[in-house]
């Protein structure tokens, strides 16, 4: 389980199998307020150090990943449900503008999962994320 204790205006994170002032954190709880944070963010512990209770975060690629794919997919059925594009493909006078569309959203996808992959700073991510979020297929 994952503890705050409250220290200053900030925080001590320790990782415990029980509250911290059993697992020997006995001076860092005394007249503090201490938090059991409800729920373990698995996907995003890199690694935890259990002789010093430290925790490493990192972002989980494969979640951005995920969500950038799902978007692509969400701006692909906006620009062009699916029967829009059977039918351009049955179209032999098609001038290709719907299949450029899409085409157009997938290197957008592409473009930001290599973005992604050289981000460094967790302001770099969030801006990323944000990005994603409010991507929209009209805006290419």
């Amino acid at each position: 389980m994952i503890w705050a204790i409250e220290n200053n205006q900030s925080y001590i994170i320790r990782y415990c199998d029980f509250h911290p002032k059993d697992c020997g954190h006995e001076d860092e709880c005394e007249g503090r307020r201490v938090l059991k944070i409800p729920r373990e963010p698995l996907n995003d512990i890199e690694s935890v150090d259990f002789e010093l209770g430290e925790i490493i975060f990192s972002p989980n690629i494969k979640n951005v990943v995920t969500l950038i794919k799902e978007k692509a997919s969400e701006e692909i059925n906006k620009a062009a449900p699916l029967w829009k594009q059977l039918n351009e493909l049955a179209d032999a006078n098609s001038d290709g503008s719907l299949r450029q569309k899409i085409d157009n959203i997938r290197n957008w996808s592409n473009t930001i999962e290599t973005r992604l992959k050289k981000t460094t700073t967790k302001e770099e991510l969030f801006a990323l994320l944000e990005e994603i979020k409010e991507f929209n297929y009209e805006s290419l």
